[in-house]
């Protein structure tokens, strides 16, 4: 009887958390792993049934070339609004109903708003319908305050954020539905607080989300820096235009980026 072949060594979890895998086909033993990746963390099964043909050193060197393009993604982006640190949705404009209407409901706050806008996503990918719906193909808003460090009750209060960047997802193409992808923002204007309880707010430019850039993995996250960064504690986003839904924009999560 042949000797029994061992099974490959269990992949790390943090292999699909990866949203920009550009760096990542370099080796054939990536592109399997960068396709399979699409199905996210669900598929686990699958991704290890892809590699059990692999070789030891391909497995390897495609776990280090991911992991590679996963520091220079997040390098010098750290969430200012990650839920998990501080970060709060604190309002929205109205919500579309299931058909892409305006929801009759009054506009409280959503109580999955944080999750879906400042936390990562299961399996870390975007996955479709796991956004904040806003009411409309423009118009629509939301504001997020950042993350507040913790002080001492004879500390000053922090000064506010140097706000600079901000980053929009959005779940892969392979797995959203025509609609779906239509009602995914195009332009938002950035305007920054730093107080949102005044009703003063700076204008820091747009950002941008383009659709057409996605592939596969690549492209999910998209960083824009803003065209005038300014101190903040909150940021309001507002929809300026969206990929062509009549209806309805759905918001995946965001990102906010700057210095302390």
């Amino acid at each position: 009887m042949p000797p029994r072949r061992a099974p490959p060594p269990a992949q790390p979890p943090h292999l699909l958390r990866g949203l920009s895998l550009a760096a990542a086909a370099t080796t054939p033993a990536v592109v399997v792993l960068t396709t399979a990746a699409i199905i996210t963390r669900l598929s686990l099964g699958r991704l290890a049934a892809v590699q059990a043909g692999a070789p030891a050193a391909a497995a390897a060197a495609a776990e280090s070339a991911i992991e590679a393009a996963l520091a220079a993604l997040l390098a010098g982006r750290r969430d200012l609004a990650l839920h998990a640190a501080g970060g709060r949705v604190v309002g929205h404009s109205p919500l579309a109903g299931a058909g892409g209407e305006a929801s009759a409901a009054a506009p409280a706050l959503h109580p999955h708003a944080h999750q879906w806008l400042l936390s990562p996503p299961p399996g870390g990918v975007p996955l479709p319908g796991r956004c904040l719906p806003l009411a409309g193909a423009a118009g629509g808003w939301v504001e997020v305050r950042l993350r507040v460090p913790s002080v001492t009750t004879e500390a000053p209060p922090p000064p506010p954020y140097l706000v600079s960047a901000i980053t929009l997802e959005a779940p892969p193409p392979a797995l959203s539905f025509p609609e779906g992808r239509a009602a995914l923002p195009s332009r938002l204007g950035v305007s920054l607080s730093t107080d949102a309880t005044d009703g003063r707010w700076a204008d820091a430019g747009e950002v941008a989300y383009n659709a057409s850039a996605v592939a596969g993995l690549t492209g999910l996250a998209q960083t824009t820096r803003l065209a005038a960064p300014g101190p903040a504690r909150a940021v309001r986003l507002r929809v300026l235009a969206n990929q062509g839904h009549p209806g309805a924009t759905c918001l995946y999560r965001v990102r906010v980026h700057g210095e302390e």
